[in-house]
């Protein structure tokens, strides 16, 4: 199956990406992961990247693009993958295109007040990038529950001016990619507004249908 996993920025795709990759085997594209491993290792891209995000923009397509195409061709990504954070656009979705044919889109919806909310209580693995807040604190007050690494909060979602900039942003730019996926019928939206496993079991009855279906043609 490929996937891709639409939400605005606090909406918990990268939670529930984890849980999809999880259950049906398939790799977890997040073009977030990605720009933050560049920074991480402070090379001149990270850096200007840093700058870029810590500005409350959008990394240029060109990144993005050369990010998630490099690794969608790694093997593991032959037999289905779900995208995080890509496409966000309607350029990035012409490029998808061309390579690849989406299965299922799932957007993971919340309004932008809520986003702010959970941006500014957003505490986040540095080590294996799992993250936490107040629908899903971790069992040990800053220590994440997989590698019981120290966590953190990540510096751009520190600024409620930029996390709204970044919110407008997104808004404006996904419209047509969930117009494309709406109009082909593969577009299913999902209230994000509930505890993990409740958007998780809606995500879920999304996906079984696809799979199943996938399953029958591999049979």
């Amino acid at each position: 199956m490929k996937i891709i996993l639409m939400g605005p920025q606090g909406s918990g795709k990268g939670t529930q990406a984890k849980l999809i990759s999880r259950e049906y085997g398939i790799p977890h594209i997040s073009t977030g992961d990605l720009l933050r491993a560049e920074i991480g290792e402070g090379t001149d891209m990270g850096k200007a990247l840093q700058d870029i995000i810590a500005a409350g923009r959008l990394v240029p397509d060109e990144t993005i693009l050369y990010m998630a195409g490099k690794r969608l061709a790694r093997p593991d990504c032959a037999d289905g993958f779900i995208a995080d954070g890509f496409p966000r656009n309607l350029r990035q979705l012409l490029e998808l295109k061309e390579v690849w044919s989406v299965d299922l889109a799932l957007q993971i919806w919340i309004d932008t007040r809520t986003s702010v909310e959970r941006l500014a209580t957003r505490i986040n693995c540095p080590n294996c990038k799992a993250t936490y807040g107040p629908k899903k604190p971790p069992k040990q007050e800053g220590i994440c529950d997989e590698c019981g690494a120290k966590l953190v909060q990540r510096t751009d979602d520190t600024a409620t001016e930029s996390v709204i900039k970044r919110l407008e942003l997104y808004w404006s730019e996904i419209q047509p990619v969930l117009e494309y996926f709406r109009s082909g019928s593969r577009l299913h939206t999902i209230n994000g507004d509930r505890p993990v496993e409740d958007v998780y079991a809606a995500i879920r009855a999304s996906i079984e249908p696809v799979y199943q279906s996938s399953r029958q043609e591999i049979c």
